[in-house]
């Protein structure tokens, strides 16, 4: 892209021409396109500085759904994601029940049941 913007000036001022340009035309795509990288490298800095949250408190406080009852184990969809889960009690979580997740222990999440505010 900075070569085609290079390429497409240095056309405008030779002597030749494959095809013509109007100045107009090179400066606002040359505006175009420096407003086009600055707004692509101001997208990947602000990227970059988002950092992953992984380990023991990755799901610390979330609230899932029970998708297979836990007898105390089942499954449980948190994110868009299935996990294999455990109730933090060893108490039965009949599926479609909201379960808030204590900690992840490994590939398995501990989970309690989200208590009414009533």
């Amino acid at each position: 892209m900075i070569l085609g913007m290079t390429f497409s000036l240095l056309e405008y001022w030779a002597t030749f021409s494959w095809f013509p340009l109007s100045p107009f035309t090179v400066i606002s795509l040359e505006v175009i396109g420096v407003i086009f990288l600055f707004i692509l490298l101001v997208v990947i800095w602000q990227l970059r500085r988002i950092l992953p949250i992984h380990g023991v408190m990755e799901f610390a406080d979330r609230v899932g759904v029970v998708v297979q009852s836990l007898q105390p184990r089942g499954l449980v969809k948190v994110n868009g994601e299935i996990w294999r889960a455990r109730s933090v009690d060893r108490q039965a979580i009949a599926a479609g029940s909201e379960v808030r997740i204590v900690k992840k222990e490994g590939m398995n999440l501990l989970v309690e049941p989200v208590q009414d505010p009533d």
